[in-house]
C-alpha cells in the first residue's frame, strides 16, 4: 500500500537550501516595501507573488490578506484569487522577527491562532458573502516542487453557474471556494480550510485531475448547498476529489456540512479518485438529502485506501453515517468508526451497486440508524471484512450489526460480532433476497433482536432464498424477543452450518435454533447445538453435560480442557479445492493456527493448552564496544518458539537481502558506523505460541578509534568520543518515553540549530544548541515511533539523524 512519502521533511529542506531568494511579507508594513527583509516588506501577498521565481520562498506574517489580481483579465471582482506559482515555498504563520523557517513557532496554536496568516475572500463588505471571491486560492499545473504552508484559507463563496479559462482549463465556479487545483502535485501542509461554501462541491478544496500531498491539514466549518433532486450530483463540503488521488496524512475534517447533494460531508472522491488517506480524523461532519455519507462518499470506482483512520459522530438524514459507496472498492485499514448515524439506514457504512469494500482489523463501535444496518448496510455488494469487530450498534428495524438485502456474499473472517441490538430481525447479522455470506471463525455473543434471530437473521424475498455458510462460528449469550435466540433461517435456502457452536442463547421459543428440520438435514455437520452435538443433522445427536468454554461469565468463550468441542470437528472444510475454498484461512479468531490436533476444534477457537510466549534476543561477539575495521557477530537466540522457520536481519530500519540465518557477520566502520542499530524478525512453526513471528530488540554497537583502547564511558561522565559519518550522535536510541534524549556534537560542530519532526515533516520542537553535549526536551503526548532530528550548525552545515520512541 501507498503511504505518505518519508523523505518529505528532507525535500522541503533541500527546496530552502536551493532557494534563490526570501520575500517577506507584512499587512502591517506601511513604510518601503520591496519584500527583502521584515523591515521592507510588502504588505500585499499579490506583490510577492508577483515577485517571485522558482525557488523561492515567501514568509507571511500574521494578519488577513485579501486577494487584489483577478484571474484571467476578468473584469468581475469576485474573480480575484491568489493564483500560485510554480516552484514557490509560500510559508505563513510568522511573527515579522523571524530570520529562518526553523524560528517559527510551528505549532497549531502559534500557526492558526497567535500568528494566523488568513488569506479571504471576504472582499466587499465585511460578513456579507455575496460579494465574496469564488476561490481564495487556485492552482493550475504545479508539480510538487509548490509548497503551501501555515495559512488559513477562509471565506470562499463559489456560489455561480459561471465558469472561466485559465489557460486551456476550465474553471467551474460553483467548485472549490477555498482552494481550487487543476492538475496540479502540489504540497499542502499545515493549512486550514474554514468556513467556505460551494453551491455544487469541495467547498474547502476542490481537486481536478490532481494528485496533491496534503498533510496536517484542517477542514471545518465548509458548506456545500445544492439543488437536489435537480442536481443529483455534488457534495464534499471538505474537500471534492475528480479523477485526483491525493495523499492526506494527519488531517482533520470537522463539521463541514452538505446540503440537498448527492453526499460527502468531509470528502467526496468521484470519477476513479483513489486518494491515499492516514491517520486522519472524520469527526461532527453531515450530509442531507440525496444518498447521504456524512464522512466521506465514494463514488464512479473511486477505490481510497484509508488506513488508521477514526470516523466518529458523523450524521446524514440519509444513509451512510460515516461513509457512502457506490460502485467503488475502497479499503480501510485498523480504523476506527464509531457513534455515527444515520437516519435512513447505515449507521456506520452503506455500499451500493458493487461496492465490495475490504475492511481489515476495523472497528465499528456504537453506530446507530433509525433504518436498517446499524454498523453496515450492502445492497449488491460483497465485501470482504477480516478481523473486524462489531460491537454496541443499533438498527431500529433489522441487522444491528449488518445488513445485507439483494445478491450479496460477503466474507466474514476472524470477526466478533458483540452486544449488537436490532429493534426487529437479526441483532447481529440481517440476510435477505439472495445473500449468501461465507462467515469463519465468528464470535457472535450478547447481540439481541426485537422479533426473530438474536444472532442471525436469514430469510427469502422476491423467490430468491439465501444460501449463508457458516463455519467454526461460536453463537452465545444472544437473545431474540419471539424466537430463535441464536439464529432464524426460514430454511428456503441451502444454508450450512459446520464445526460450530451454538449455546446458551435465550428466546421464549426455540432459544438456540429457529430453523426447518429438513434444513438440518442438509446443512448440519459437526456441530453443537444446545446440549446436542450433531455429526450430522441426519444423525442421532449425541447429548453431552459438563463444561463448555473456559470462562463464559467472563467472556472467555475458548474451549475448556474437556470440551466435547475438542478435536470432534472436520478439516476437510480448510482443504484445497472445496467449496467455498477457505484454504487461506490459517489461524483461529485468537491468531493461533486453525488446525492443531488430530482434527479441527469446533467454534471460532482453536484449544492449545501449552501457549508459550516466543522471545528473541540479540548476542553480540566480540562485545558492544568495538575498534573500528573489527569483525562484529550478531546472534539471535529464540526462546519457547519450537523451531525457527526464518531469520530476517534488519540494519538502520531496512531489510538486509540474503540474512536469512541465525548469525550476521559485519565489519565495524565498513559496513556499519557508530551507534547504527540491528535488529532480527524470527517466525516459528510451534503451534501454541502467541504469536508465530517476534522482534528482537535494536542492538547498537559503539565504535572506537583504532589508535587507542577507550571504550564508551557512562552518559553520566558528560561526555564521550566517537568517531562518525554525521556531526552529531543521539544517544540512547531507541529512547523511552520519559528518559532524556542526548546529542553529541561531533568534530568542530559547537552551536547551531535543532530541529526535531516526525518522518511526515512536522515540525515537533526546535531547540538552540550552544554547547558539545546537550539533554534534547521532547514533547509530552508524542507517540510511539521514529522520528528526524536534524542539525543546521552556525557554519552552515546540516546532518540528519533517524530516532525511535518506545514507551
Amino acid at each position: 500500500m501507498k503511504t505518505l512519502p518519508s523523505i518529505l521533511f528532507f525535500a522541503l529542506i533541500q527546496w530552502n537550501l536551493n532557494a534563490q531568494n526570501t520575500l517577506f511579507v507584512d499587512a502591517a508594513n506601511s513604510g518601503t516595501q520591496n519584500g527583502m527583509s521584515w523591515s521592507t516588506a510588502f504588505a500585499d501577498l499579490q506583490d510577492a507573488l508577483d515577485a517571485a521565481a522558482s525557488g523561492d520562498s515567501i514568509f507571511v506574517a500574521f494578519g488577513t490578506y485579501l486577494p487584489s489580481t483577478a484571474l484571467a483579465g476578468s473584469m468581475n471582482d469576485r474573480d480575484k484569487t491568489f493564483e500560485l506559482k510554480e516552484g514557490v515555498l509560500l510559508y505563513g504563520g510568522f511573527n515579522g522577527t523571524e530570520n529562518s523557517l526553523a524560528e517559527r513557532a510551528s505549532d497549531s496554536a502559534s500557526l492558526h491562532v497567535t500568528n494566523a496568516t488568513v488569506l479571504s475572500g471576504d472582499l466587499g463588505a465585511s460578513g456579507d458573502s455575496t460579494d465574496n471571491a469564488y476561490h481564495v486560492v487556485v492552482a493550475v499545473a504545479l508539480s510538487n516542487a509548490t509548497l503551501m504552508d501555515g495559512f488559513t484559507i477562509t471565506h470562499g463563496n463559489a456560489n455561480s453557474t459561471d465558469s472561466l479559462m485559465v489557460g486551456s482549463n476550465v474553471l467551474h465556479k460553483n467548485y472549490g471556494a477555498g482552494m481550487t487545483n487543476i492538475s496540479s502535485e502540489l504540497i499542502l501542509d499545515q493549512v486550514v480550510f474554514k468556513r467556505n461554501h460551494a453551491s455544487r462541491g469541495g467547498a474547502g478544496l476542490n481537486n481536478l485531475n490532481a494528485d496533491p500531498t496534503i498533510t496536517h491539514c484542517v477542514f471545518t466549518q465548509n458548506r456545500v448547498t445544492g439543488n437536489f433532486p435537480q442536481d443529483p450530483n455534488g457534495g464534499g463540503a471538505g474537500m471534492r476529489n475528480s479523477n485526483s488521488s491525493p495523499i492526506l496524512n494527519h488531517c482533520s475534517f470537522i463539521a463541514n456540512k452538505t446540503y440537498h447533494n448527492q453526499g460527502g460531508g468531509g470528502i467526496r472522491n468521484e470519477n476513479g479518485s483513489n486518494a491515499l488517506i492516514s491517520n486522519t480524523l472524520f469527526t461532527e461532519n453531515f450530509a442531507d438529502d440525496g444518498d447521504g455519507g456524512a464522512g466521506m462518499y465514494c463514488a464512479s470506482g473511486s477505490n481510497a485506501i484509508l488506513s488508521y483512520c477514526t470516523f466518529r459522530n458523523n450524521h446524514t438524514t440519509e444513509q451512510g453515517g460515516a461513509a457512502y459507496h457506490d460502485s467503488s472498492i475502497p479499503e480501510y485499514v485498523q480504523c476506527i468508526i464509531k457513534n455515527n448515524a444515520a437516519d435512513g439506514g447505515a449507521g456506520a457504512m452503506e455500499s451500493d451497486g458493487g461496492s465490495h469494500i475490504i475492511l481489515n482489523e476495523c472497528v465499528f463501535r456504537s453506530n446507530s440508524t433509525l433504518g436498517n444496518g446499524g454498523a453496515l448496510q450492502n445492497w449488491k455488494s460483497s465485501p470482504i471484512i477480516t478481523e473486524c469487530t462489531f460491537e454496541s450498534n443499533t438498527a431500529s428495524n433489522d441487522g444491528g450489526g449488518i445488513f445485507n438485502y439483494t445478491e450479496c456474499s460477503p466474507l466474514v473472517t476472524n470477526c466478533i460480532f458483540k452486544g449488537n441490538i436490532a429493534g426487529q430481525n437479526g441483532g447481529g447479522i440481517y440476510n435477505r433476497r439472495d445473500c449468501n455470506p461465507v462467515m469463519t471463525n465468528v464470535l457472535f455473543y450478547d447481540n439481541e433482536a426485537g422479533d426473530l434471530g438474536g444472532g442471525a437473521y436469514t430469510a427469502m424475498s422476491h423467490s430468491s432464498p439465501c444460501n449463508p455458510i457458516a463455519t467454526n462460528i461460536t453463537m452465545t449469550s444472544n437473545t431474540a424477543g419471539n424466537s430463535g435466540g441464536g439464529i432464524y433461517d426460514d430454511g428456503a435456502g441451502d444454508s450450512k452450518m459446520r464445526n460450530s457452536i451454538l449455546f446458551d442463547n435465550s428466546a421464549p421459543s426455540n432459544p438456540d435454533v429457529d430453523a426447518p428440520a429438513a434444513l438440518a438435514v442438509t446443512g448440519l455437520t459437526f456441530s453443537v447445538i444446545g446440549l446436542e452435538y450433531f455429526e450430522s443433522g441426519s444423525a442421532v445427536p449425541v447429548p453431552w453435560s459438563g463444561n463448555l468454554f473456559v470462562d463464559a461469565m467472563s467472556e472467555d468463550y475458548r474451549l475448556v480442557s474437556g470440551s466435547i468441542g475438542i478435536n470432534t470437528g472436520d478439516s476437510i472444510y480448510y482443504a484445497a479445492n472445496q467449496t467455498p475454498d477457505l484454504s487461506y484461512i490459517t489461524t483461529d479468531l485468537q491468531g493461533g493456527d486453525r488446525i492443531q490436533g488430530a482434527n479441527v476444534d469446533l467454534g471460532a477457537y482453536e484449544s492449545c493448552f501449552d501457549t508459550l510466549d516466543l522471545s528473541v534476543e540479540i548476542t553480540v561477539a566480540p562485545n558492544d564496544s568495538v575498534q573500528d575495521s573489527t569483525d562484529v557477530t550478531f546472534t539471535a537466540v529464540a526462546d519457547s518458539g519450537g523451531t525457527v522457520i526464518s531469520y530476517q536481519w534488519y540494519y538502520e530500519g531496512q531489510v538486509l537481502a540474503g540474512e536469512n540465518g541465525m548469525s550476521l557477520t559485519k565489519t565495524a566502520g565498513v559496513d556499519f558506523a557508530s551507534l547504527e542499530s540491528f535488529q532480527v524478525l524470527i517466525t516459528t512453526d510451534e503451534p501454541c505460541v502467541m504469536s508465530d513471528s517476534v522482534w528482537s530488540e535494536l542492538v547498537m554497537v559503539y565504535i572506537y578509534p583504532p589508535d587507542t583502547t577507550d571504550t564508551m564511558p557512562d552518559d553520566s561522565a558528560g561526555g564521550i568520543s566517537a568517531i562518525s559519518r554525521s556531526a552529531f550522535k543521539l544517544y540512547p536510541n531507541p529512547v523511552n518515553k520519559g528518559a532524556d534524549l542526548q546529542i553529541l556534537l561531533m568534530n568542530d560542530a559547537q552551536s547551531g540549530w535543532i530541529n526535531i519532526t516526525d518522518i511526515a515533516g512536522r515540525s515537533i520542537s526546535t531547540q538552540r544548541i550552544t554547547r558539545n553535549q546537550h539533554n534534547l526536551s521532547l514533547p509530552t503526548g508524542l507517540k510511539n515511533g521514529a522520528y528526524i532530528c536534524s542539525f543546521r550548525s552556525d557554519k552552515g552545515k546540516i546532518s540528519h539523524q533517524k530516532f525511535v520512541l518506545l514507551e
